[in-house]
């Protein structure tokens, strides 16, 4: 049942216009930012003071203009489209695989089991987000990826878990799991064979939709200085380096700023469209 219906939501998905369109210019803006150290000549973290703050098309060689290090603004920028797709993906992964867990153990298990575990993602709810993050860096060191990987996605699994959790409790009572139970199958088969398949087309939605926002949270860090450090570059410290110096030399905020913005808009659109056509209430 539930391959038949992903099946058919991917046929749905490939008459959807404004998702088709998204899908396209993520995979160029992937394409471009896979490429970028063979479509460019100059190596990202490359330092020619020679050529400091350069503008848009002042030299040929640097279409997109150099920081006040004469490191080319295009391959810095790539560089860090890669490093921030790397972390969001990453984080909505992890987010979404300890989410599922965590809310169908907490869905089908009901009763005493379902309210410890539920208060437990309250409580997460209620600290704040750059709390982890403090933590996390003062005892790991900060502009670690894996730690601040690890800080996004500490808390990215909470809304994952109350949506799988609600659609476990709703599964549970189905006739299909009582039969499952009167055959002898486990508790550990049911969730695996029954309820999480039922559940993908919702999660398969959410965590699309949730990538952009980890893009967010990492870029957000990043400008906060809490992220990623030199020479490492992602798109929130290029953006926060371009902010000190949108004045004089504006191209440094505006390449990075356009690269998040389409990144994060095609993501938007496309996880849109996934929970239009994995909507349980148009593919039943």
């Amino acid at each position: 049942m539930a391959g038949s219906t992903l099946a058919s939501a991917g046929r749905d998905l490939a008459r959807h216009r404004a998702a088709l369109a998204a899908a396209v210019a993520l995979a160029a803006l992937c394409l471009v930012a896979l490429a970028a150290p063979w479509l460019s000549p100059h190596a990202a973290g490359a330092i020619d003071l020679a050529r400091p703050a350069l503008a848009p098309g002042a030299d040929a060689s640097h279409g997109w203009g150099t920081d006040r290090l004469g490191r080319d603004v295009f391959a810095r920028t790539m560089q860090g489209l890669r490093i921030s797709l790397l972390i969001g993906l990453a984080a909505a992964l992890v987010s979404a695989v300890i989410g599922v867990a965590w809310g169908a153990v907490a869905g089908y298990a009901g009763g005493r089991i379902d309210a410890v575990m539920m208060r437990i993602v309250d409580i997460l709810y209620a600290l704040p987000f750059v709390f982890f993050v403090i933590i996390l860096a003062t005892l790991f060191g900060r502009g670690s990826v894996p730690v601040l990987l690890a800080a996004i996605a500490s808390v990215g699994w909470l809304t994952t878990a109350r949506i799988v959790r609600g659609q476990a409790l709703a599964l549970r009572r189905q006739g299909f799991i009582d039969a499952a139970r009167a055959m002898g199958s486990s508790g550990g088969r049911i969730l695996w064979r029954h309820i999480l398949p039922n559940v993908a087309g919702p999660v398969i939605a959410y965590t699309a939709l949730t990538v952009p926002q980890m893009i967010i949270y990492e870029s957000f860090l990043s400008f906060l200085g809490l992220g990623v450090q030199e020479p490492l570059a992602s798109l929130g410290s290029l953006i926060s380096e371009g902010a000190r110096d949108m004045e004089s030399a504006p191209w440094l905020l505006l390449a990075p700023a356009a690269c998040l913005t389409l990144l994060t808009l095609s993501l938007n659109v496309l996880g849109d469209g996934l929970r239009d056509v994995l909507d349980p209430r148009t593919h039943p």
